[in-house]
């Protein structure tokens, strides 16, 4: 019994002791857990912020890809409608290397755009049907150059026709680098 009284005193006299230990850990807890959660807050913020800003940049990426990838096919189209004029094609190749500047480097390219030869640039192709009418106006001189014995008609003759083919030569040129341009922009708006 004797026993039960000091626990009694013991228990009682340590117990407010206690209870402002446990309230002072119990505070100090509290104010760990609510700088956790605030940290915590603030860094999910953060990450919200970044994801945002990520997103909006890659979303202005796309646009900016779509919008060159439709300017390069505009580009092909307008290239294929000069050359279906037989105007020079000077400027709309200079629009297409504009577009293409610094998003592709691409040899095949290149190698297509230096191929071209230097008259569809600056003056032009004959269309097809101007070549067809070219042809047909061909066939009676050469007809009158073969009467001429062969020695005497060479030079004439052979100019006339090496002309002719000079100009079909580049329009077949041309006309395969149009090709190759237009699905080259075609694939490049796709992808």
């Amino acid at each position: 019994m004797r026993d039960l009284n000091i626990r009694r005193r013991l228990g009682k006299a340590a117990s407010p002791s206690v209870r402002r230990k446990k309230t002072k850990a119990a505070a100090a807890i509290k104010a760990i857990q609510e700088r956790m959660e605030d940290k915590l807050k603030t860094e999910i913020e953060q990450k919200e912020t970044e994801a945002k800003l990520a997103l909006s940049e890659a979303e202005e990426m796309a646009k900016a890809e779509l919008i060159s990838a439709i300017a390069k096919e505009k580009g092909a189209l307008a290239l294929e409608d000069t050359l279906s004029k037989g105007l020079p094609i000077q400027n709309e190749i200079d629009m297409l290397q504009t577009y293409l500047e610094g998003i592709h480097q691409d040899s095949m390219l290149d190698l297509v755009l230096s191929s071209l030869p230097e008259e569809a640039l600056s003056t032009g192709t004959d269309t097809v049907q101007q070549l067809n009418q070219k042809f047909n106006t061909l066939r009676g001189a050469l007809r009158h150059f073969s009467l001429i014995p062969p020695g005497v008609k060479g030079s004439k003759a052979e100019e006339i026709v090496n002309a002719w083919v000079r100009r079909a030569r580049n329009r077949a040129i041309t006309e395969q680098a149009v090709t190759l341009l237009q699905s080259y922009a075609t694939c490049a708006s796709l992808t």
